[in-house]
Order: structure tokens, then C-alpha cells, then sequence
């Protein structure tokens, strides 16, 4: 998603953001929330791997509400490896993400780093009114153990031949948690708590498309 396009969408639609958080940042320059940081709303940022959270420290330095916390983030507390690729950087578990489907890459020949992973569980003080997750294929990992209800939920779920492999447990956890297809582009899904506002009609259309599309129309 254009970095800007959540932040803009919400400011249009006038919806109120006390706490944000963003789990797989890469970087403050594209950062999905960086926004609300420099518009000093209280954010959590959630970034694993350590030459990125150097960077990221540097630049979010002068924003006193922002916390760089240097986990992965999952359903589990204790480590994860991490097969380095860049920004798509990816679980070594998994066996789909984009680097994989769109890239090649080759895990056989990859670098892996091992980094602390917490459990979102443990770190989600259930406050948060937006999270951004973008965790090259993870996402259902950390939605399945979020304890807050934001208004907003931006997930990277698909990408040209690439299809978020739990799509259909994100589908029934939105269903169940009263979330909608609120917008969309060619990476992310954003989902809103209840009726989403209208952003115009071209907006609108588009969400409808995409909830078919990848949703069955249940959201």
C-alpha cells in the first residue's frame, strides 16, 4: 500500500487515533503509521531485525510518544529465525511469502538471523484504535492473539501471485469481530470495526470488488 494511504484515509473520514501500532516497520520512511508518529499520537512500533532498528531508533528519536520495541512478534514468546531478505525479510518457517513467490528465493541458500519473538498477547494492552501488520506472510499470527479491537486493521494479504496463506482464518476472525473491507490495494487489506465510512464512491466500489474477490463477499 502507498505508505500515506491509511493515514490518509483516516484523517479524511475523521476517525480518531489515540494509539497506533505497527508490527514489521522496515523503516520510518515507509512506515505505515509514520503519520500519526509525527503528528504525536501514542505509537508502538515493532520491528525485528537489528541494522532496521538502529535506523528506525535514529529516526523516531525526537518523538517522545513513539516506543521502538527490537521483537519479532507472533503467537508465542521465545525466538524465530528469520530468512534475510531485505524488505521481505520472512519467518524461515514458512514455505510461502512474497520473496518466495515472487522472487525465487532460494531458503536453501539464505541467511538467517534469530531473533527474540513475543507473543502480541503479552504486549497488546488491548488500547490500540489502529494496527498495521505487515510480517511477509505472519499476519494471522499476530491477529489471532490481539487483545485489543481497533477501529483500523491494515494486513499485507496479497500480491500478484502471492495469496496470504491463513487469508480464509483472517476472513472468519474479521467475521466474527465485526470488521468490514474498508480499502485496499495491490499488498494490503484495510478493515474497519463495524460500517466503515465512505471515502467516495470510486473508494467504495473498489472495497466491494476486492471483498469478492478475496473474501467471498462475507466482509
Amino acid at each position: 500500500m502507498r505508505k500515506d494511504k491509511l493515514y490518509w484515509a483516516v484523517k479524511k473520514a475523521g476517525v480518531v487515533i489515540n494509539k497506533a501500532a505497527e508490527v514489521g516497520v522496515l523503516s520510518f520512511e515507509t512506515s505505515a503509521i509514520r503519520g500519526f508518529v509525527m503528528e504525536g499520537v501514542q505509537c508502538d512500533l515493532y520491528e525485528a531485525v537489528p541494522e532496521f532498528c538502529d535506523k528506525i531508533a535514529l529516526d523516531v528519536a525526537a518523538y517522545k510518544r513513539t516506543a521502538l520495541h527490537r521483537v519479532a512478534v507472533s503467537d508465542y514468546n521465545g525466538t524465530l529465525d528469520l530468512c534475510m531478505a531485505g524488505p521481505s525479510t520472512f519467518n524461515a518457517a514458512q514455505t510461502a511469502s512474497p520473496a518466495i513467490n515472487h522472487d525465487g528465493y532460494d531458503k536453501s541458500t539464505a541467511q538467517i538471523i534469530t531473533v527474540k519473538c513475543v507473543d502480541f498477547a503479552d504486549v497488546d494492552t488491548a488500547d490500540y484504535d489502529l494496527v498495521t501488520v505487515d510480517v511477509e506472510g505472519g499476519e494471522y499470527s499476530v491477529l489471532s492473539r490481539m487483545r485489543s479491537r481497533p477501529k483500523v486493521i491494515a494486513l499485507e494479504t496479497q500480491s500478484r501471485d502471492y495469496c496470504n496463506p491463513r487469508l480464509g482464518a483472517i476472513a472468519d476472525w474479521m467475521v466474527e469481530n465485526g470488521y468490514s473491507v474498508w480499502i485496499w490495494n495491490n499488498t494490503d487489506t484495510v478493515f474497519y470495526k463495524g460500517s466503515p465510512p465512505a471515502l467516495g464512491i470510486a473508494e467504495t466500489l473498489k472495497a466491494k470488488w476486492h471483498n469478492y474477490r478475496y473474501y467471498a463477499g462475507r466482509l
